[in-house]
């Protein structure tokens, strides 16, 4: 790592904390602090902790003290400006940016150089170029594209093929209209339709396991329309639809659902759902349309109690004092740094901090503070943090406190 990408990183941090120790404790990202736009459509974090933000007008990068912005029209770089969901794929170590007329692009993360791959006949060419949702395996071989039209496709990073599934390829295949695709640890792949519900598909034998909405059916997928899906432990699969949340059993092939309930605050805020995520302690992020985010803290307890989790839901109107800018959410992030980056449809992106503990000072001290006031460099390791002085050589600290110095007396240092 260079020392661009350490004190980036640094920067990423301190810009973090300080979100959390001033009131209020939501900082709000627009256009005015530099984003090219205020309509948000997905967020993915890089290896070097640089959050990258996808909107309707460009692609942006967070370097911890503004927004650097990636736009179509210059030779080399994106396709399109009118994006949809990314993913950062460590592995590869770089972006898959879905766009939403122009196919699928690859940002290199070491070269900053585009791959563009498009709509075309040939083996390594795209069915259709309205590119929803991308999902990448754990390894990096293959990356599976979502389309509006188009159905599915699996592109093999290292021979480049593309292989099409879809009506013509796969029998039983239900329709080629897709929102979103996800992956099982097992190679299972999972689809959202735009219309006709949620698809199983084992693409090893082919196999399709398709499911609808059935009125009355509290046992079901609770609507047809399908826009977020988010994989989950012991083979259960949380399903985010038009018509409520869901979390699906893929053993025993049964919903457990749960819906906005207007007498219950505690309840799920909007049934109308564009994305989940997670963040560290495994709670669930509804990001909804009309209703902000509804967090489920207790998820492991969802299938067993048949839906009975309680919510706690943050919007303009939030009753847990964390009013968001708007309450159409895209898409939520959580980073290294324990922060929630919620992004909006039309009012950019809200910063949520979850690290009041790592805001502090630290100064010299001849037993255990810093060598010298004078700080030239920093770097962080896991918990420990390097600190380079002027003329007094390394300090290693771990939790504000000194725990090793190093200078020309006691090492090669000069």
């Amino acid at each position: 790592m260079n020392h661009l990408h350490l004190i980036s990183s640094l920067l990423i941090v301190l810009a973090a904390s300080l979100s959390v120790a001033a009131a209020p404790r939501l900082r709000q990202f627009t256009t005015a602090d530099g984003l090219s736009d205020n309509h948000v459509m997905g967020m993915a974090e890089d290896p070097e902790g640089y959050v990258w933000i996808s909107t309707e007008s460009g692609l942006n990068r967070y370097n911890g003290t503004s927004f650097d912005s990636f736009r179509a029209g210059i030779p080399g770089t994106l396709s399109a400006d009118e994006l949809n969901r990314i993913v950062a794929d460590p592995v590869n170590n770089c972006l898959w940016i879905a766009t939403q007329r122009n196919g699928l692009d690859r940002l290199d993360f070491d070269t900053f150089k585009f791959t563009h791959y498009g709509e075309g006949s040939g083996p390594g060419d795209l069915n259709n170029n309205g590119v929803t949702d991308i999902a990448v395996d754990k390894e990096g071989r293959y990356v599976w594209i979502s389309m509006w039209s188009g159905g599915l496709d699996c592109l093999d990073v290292k021979s480049g093929k593309i292989t099409h599934y879809n009506k013509k390829t796969v029998a039983a295949w239900p329709s080629d209209n897709l929102w979103t695709v996800a992956l099982s640890p097992d190679g299972l792949v999972f689809i959202g339709h735009v219309n006709e519900g949620f698809t199983v598909f084992d693409p090893n034998s082919r196999k399709v396991r398709h499911h609808q909405a059935v009125a009355g059916d509290s046992a079901a997928l609770p609507n047809n329309t399908v826009k977020a899906i988010l994989p989950d432990a012991n083979e259960t699969v949380w399903v985010g639809t038009h018509g409520g949340l869901a979390l699906y059993d893929v053993t025993s092939a049964r919903f457990v659902t749960a819906r906005h309930d207007p007498a219950d605050p505690r309840s799920l805020s909007s049934n109308s759902i564009h994305h989940l995520g997670r963040d560290a302690k495994n709670n669930i992020w509804v990001s909804t349309e009309q209703g902000g985010v509804s967090v489920l803290s207790n998820p492991a307890s969802f299938m067993s109690s048949g839906g009975k989790g309680e919510f706690v839901n943050y919007s303009p109107n939030s009753r847990d004092s964390l009013p968001l800018s708007s309450p159409m959410i895209q898409a939520t992030l959580h980073d290294r740094f324990g922060n929630a980056w919620i992004g909006s449809y039309g009012e950019g992106i809200d910063l949520l901090g979850h690290m009041p503990e790592a805001v502090g000072h630290i100064s010299q001290h001849a037993d255990s503070g810093l060598s010298a006031n004078s700080v030239t460099s920093v770097c962080t390791a896991g918990d420990t943090l390097y600190v380079g002085t002027d003329l007094k050589g390394l300090d290693v600290m771990v939790e504000g406190k000194r725990i090793a110095h190093i200078n020309a007396g006691n090492s090669p240092l000069q």
